[in-house]
Parts: C-alpha cells; sequence; structure tokens
C-alpha cells in the first residue's frame, strides 16, 4: 500500500542517507537532511500518490494511511499529493524549507475541493522511563472546536479537566508527557461535557511519541475517530474507533400495552406506544442488557443481553402478541447510498400473517419472507414507488401502499398488526 520506490533510493542516495557527497578535494559534504511523514486526512479524496521532488515516494495511500518517516532535503524541494496514478495534483507544497535533523507531519486536510496541508514540527524530548509524549490535531474541517480529555479509563469526566481546550481545526497541541499505562480518551464539545468520541479504555505504552489526529468519521456513532501516528515505519498508524453503538427500540408487538424500556438497568425510553421506533441511544459498545416492561410496571416481558459491536447501530424490536413476546435484534447498515439511490429493507411483524412476497412498482424484490425476518438493504432509486405485499406465491395483496423514498436515506418498512389490521410503517434510520 505505501511502498516505497526506486525513485525514493534515488533521492535516498541524493540527499545523504548514503552517506555523504564528495569535493574535488574528496573532502565529505554532508548535505542535510530533515524527516517528513503524510498523512491522507481527506475524508472524500482518492487513494493517493506523494512526491518528492517529482519522484513518487509513496504510491497508493487510502484515506487515514501514513507513511513512516521518509528522509528529505532541508532546502528547495516541492512536495505534491496526486489522485494515485495521475498527474492531477490535489495538494502542493512548493520550494520547501525545513530545518535540519528535525521531523514533520504533513497532513493532507479538509475535503477534496478545499484541500489543505496542515504542517507540524514533531520536535520533542524523549519522554523520561516509564512516560510517554502524546499531542492531539483537529484534523476534522467540518466538526466545531472541541475539549480533549485524557483521564483514566474509569474517571468521571465532570470531575476531570481537559488535556486540550477550545481546539479548532488545524489546531494542534503541544507535547504532553504522561506515564505509560491505560487511559481513555474522549472529545467534548467546547465548555460542555457532551461526548462526541469514546475510545474507552485503551494502554499507551512506555517510551511512545504520538501523534494523535482527529478525522472525519466514517461510521454512524461519531462525528471524528482518532489516528494516532506512531514513527514506527512498519505500524505508522494506529485507529482509535469511537468504543460506543448505537440502539434503538422499536414496539410492534400489536396486542402489548405502551412500554417502558431500560438498558443495563436505567430506565432511558418511557411510554412507547405500538409502531413506535425511538431515535438511536448511544450506549457502550459489548454485552447489554435490554428490558421492557408494560409501563410503569417493574416485571420484565422482555430481558435480553445484547452483542453490540463497536461503531455498530442496532435496532431491538419488541415482535409477537404479548403472550409470546420477544425481541429480535438486526443490524442496521447505515452506509451511505449511491448517488441517486435510497437504501430500503423490510422486516416482517405480523405474528399471524403468513409469509410474504414484497413487490417494488410490481417486481417481486422479495420472496417467502416469514414473520421476524429482516431484510438485507435493497437499493432503490430515490422518488416515488408503489410497495406491495402479497402472500407467498399468490396475488393476494394485503399491503398496497406508494412511498416516497428520498435521495441519500436508508429506510426500514415494518409489516406490522395482525393480518387483519396488517400495515406498512416506514421509519428513517439515517
Amino acid at each position: 500500500m505505501k511502498r516505497l520506490l526506486t525513485s525514493l533510493l534515488a533521492t535516498v542516495l541524493a540527499f545523504g542517507l548514503g552517506g555523504c557527497l564528495h569535493d574535488d578535494d574528496d573532502d565529505p559534504v554532508v548535505t542535510p537532511t530533515a524527516q517528513l511523514r503524510v498523512l491522507h486526512g481527506s475524508p472524500d479524496a482518492p487513494n493517493v500518490d506523494v512526491l518528492v521532488n517529482g519522484d513518487i515516494v509513496l504510491e497508493d495511500v487510502p484515506y487515514k494511511g501514513a507513511s513512516g518517516y521518509l528522509d528529505v532535503p532541508t532546502t528547495g524541494f516541492d512536495v505534491a499529493v496526486n489522485a494515485t496514478g495521475t498527474d492531477t495534483t490535489a495538494l502542493a507544497l512548493d520550494n520547501v524549507e525545513l530545518t535540519p535533523d528535525t521531523p514533520y507531519t504533513v497532513i493532507a486536510a479538509n475535503s477534496l475541493t478545499s484541500i489543505e496541508a496542515i504542517v507540524l514540527d514533531e520536535s520533542v524530548t524523549a519522554p523520561a522511563a516509564g512516560n510517554l509524549a502524546v499531542r492531539v490535531v483537529h484534523g476534522a474541517a467540518t466538526a466545531p472546536a472541541v475539549d480533549v480529555y485524557v483521564t483514566a479509563a474509569d474517571a468521571d469526566l465532570g470531575a476531570a479537566s481537559p488535556a486540550v481546550s477550545n481546539a479548532a481545526f488545524a489546531d494542534a497541541s503541544g507535547f504532553l508527557e504522561i506515564a505509560a499505562g491505560e487511559y481513555r480518551i474522549r472529545v467534548t464539545a467546547t465548555g460542555t461535557t457532551d461526548v462526541v468520541f469514546d475510545s474507552g479504555a485503551i494502554d499507551l505504552p512506555e517510551g511512545a511519541q504520538l501523534t494523535v489526529v482527529a478525522l472525519p468519521s466514517e461510521n454512524p456513532v461519531s462525528p471524528i475517530e482518532l489516528v494516532a501516528l506512531t514513527g514506527d515505519s512498519a505500524a505508522p498508524t494506529i485507529e482509535l474507533n469511537d468504543n460506543r453503538a448505537l440502539l434503538r427500540a422499536a414496539h410492534m408487538s400489536p396486542d402489548a400495552p405502551n412500554v417502558d424500556v431500560y438498558v443495563d438497568g436505567a430506565q432511558v425510553l418511557t411510554n412507547v406506544p405500538f409502531k413506535a421506533v425511538s431515535d438511536y441511544l448511544t450506549v457502550p459498545s459489548g454485552t447489554t442488557n435490554v428490558q421492557v416492561t408494560a409501563t410503569g410496571t417493574t416485571t420484565p416481558v422482555i430481558d435480553v443481553d445484547l452483542e453490540l459491536a463497536a461503531t455498530s447501530a442496532t435496532s431491538a424490536i419488541a415482535v409477537d402478541f404479548v403472550a409470546s413476546i420477544e425481541a429480535i435484534a438486526p443490524m442496521d447498515d447505515l452506509s451511505e447510498p449511491a448517488a441517486g439511490d435510497a437504501h430500503v429493507r423490510v422486516v416482517h411483524a405480523s405474528p399471524d400473517a403468513p409469509n410474504v412476497d414484497v413487490l417494488v412498482d410490481d417486481a417481486i424484490v422479495l420472496t417467502d419472507v416469514p414473520f421476524k425476518a429482516v431484510s438485507d438493504y435493497l437499493p432503490l432509486a430515490a422518488g416515488s414507488h408503489n410497495i406491495k405485499v402479497n402472500a407467498t406465491g399468490t396475488s393476494t395483496t394485503v399491503i398496497d401502499v406508494t412511498l416516497d423514498f428520498a435521495d441519500g436515506a436508508i429506510y426500514t418498512v415494518f409489516a406490522a398488526n395482525s393480518l387483519a389490521n396488517i400495515e406498512a410503517v416506514r421509519v428513517q434510520d439515517n
């Protein structure tokens, strides 16, 4: 992915890594160098090549990909970032001047149409025995100013002080020297304890010199994710994803009363009626207990442990008649549809309805769908479409509805209620 090419070897030899240049008297002339690494931090840019003085030194670097340190001349050289395999330059730094024997990071940041370079001097005194050095860079152009907390894993955020305060896009902190050990990194909107990123417990090793860059997120839980630049050419980055998950509840039991919902013993929803689907709640990943009680009572009618993966989204759906009520918990795919499309899935939540076929504009798209089944998300051209649900293998239509689907939107359509009153309940997932 980030292989060094022959041209890099030429650069290395030319600029003194192989030794020195000689003058006419055979006295060695040392050519000074600096150290430079590059991070691809532009979320909508393609994979890129990195060129120094016109020679490719890194090839096909993806978003969030980075190099180790490369030795480069200190004066009069150019850096270009091109779309891989092309001469299309997204970012250019001309006639760069660097301090000899000094490490630098260049982050290609912001969206492709506004791409810019964040250049960092990474000079830092080696941490004392048992310690490490860490700094934070705000590289997410779409995110507002933030506070960053680096605390013990179980620390109360309300009693903690931020390691970095009011950091805006392109701001970089100095290096903070801390004892090696287990930590938790949390990012909040400036001046609040509203967490927008939570790493969970992570180990920060002795001797490390980490530059932690906040970049726009590709997952639905947080608007940012963190990439730690390590300085290790064999493993130049560590990705730190948000350790939380998204969870919502859907009441699809036709004869059950309104319900309350508890997550890990804490009440999170009150008086939820039939056919209601909650907003997503942000909860810890891992084993999560969900209980459902009739509103105002304490005896659970559903008590289930769910395994929630970090950065995932899950719907906990109460189905069946109340005498046999249970939860199904499909994962929700919130990845962005292609331009011009919506994504749609179907949940068969009618407990006494037979298996069904699902038709879109009179074309069958799902066949023989049983009760409690959840389809994959299907791409559908944005616009108005007729949706029919037929008893499998027949032309007996039990649901016939025309719905509008917005460009870029993601939907779940429930076949809900008992067969005598079956209906389509549509919710938008994103």
